[in-house]
């Protein structure tokens, strides 16, 4: 059995949404990490493991994690703080084939960055949400990583203007060289810049006006 597009669909279907639940998810809207990117990434985690070990970081709404339940077949979900990360506060044992972080905060720590990195499956993914507005430490991690780990930065301000509106994915995979994977990683990345640079001048725009 295998699930297409219906992520989006679920969380419709049972208001999980905060479209129609005051208390519900944010990752279909405002923000666009539902439909543009976890339907599609869930779906192709499905078809290789129905039951995954999720962990979600800081996460404070129950509804987020239950989205998890709702999709795959009794997975293994786990929610901890960057706090315990930090002070070693958790079972580092458990390794993860999906790690997901709102908090853009763990771009400035290389010690709970290295932490997420190494709880990761061989073939887990860490997801890092709200990454706009944070191109000084999106590049120390391309410079860090870019030769070892599949990077990839998805910009979703084209979709809805919001200025966090980005995800960071980092894949626990080395992969064969492919002129055709560097190209595409660094076309994700100059879009990203370059949005980032007509934000920069429309701000300072109209902070001078």
């Amino acid at each position: 059995m295998e699930k297409e597009n219906k992520l989006v669909k679920i969380i419709e279907t049972n208001n999980l949404s905060i479209k129609n639940n005051p208390f519900g998810t944010k990752r279909l809207w405002p923000y666009s990490y539902i439909e543009l990117f976890y339907n599609s990434f869930c779906n192709k985690l499905y078809k290789i493991n129905q039951s995954p070990s999720i962990l979600e970081v800081n996460q404070e709404n129950i509804i987020d994690l239950e989205i998890w339940n709702f999709f795959f077949i009794k997975p293994n979900i786990k929610n901890i703080s960057l706090g315990e990360i930090k002070h070693n506060e958790y079972d580092d044992s458990i390794k993860f084939d999906m790690i997901i972080v709102k908090n853009k905060e763990v771009l400035y720590d290389k010690k709970i960055f290295s932490k997420l990195i190494n709880s990761l499956n061989p073939k887990g993914a860490l997801i890092i949400e709200n990454v706009g507005r944070s191109p000084k430490n999106i590049i120390k991690i391309y410079q860090k990583y870019f030769m070892n780990l599949k990077i990839d930065i998805y910009d979703f301000r084209y979709n809805r203007f919001i200025l966090k509106n980005c995800i960071l994915l980092i894949e626990n995979k080395k992969i064969k060289f492919s002129i055709f994977n560097i190209i595409r990683e660094l076309i994700l990345l100059f879009k990203f810049f370059f949005t980032e640079f007509i934000i920069s001048l429309l701000l300072l725009t109209l902070k001078i006006k």
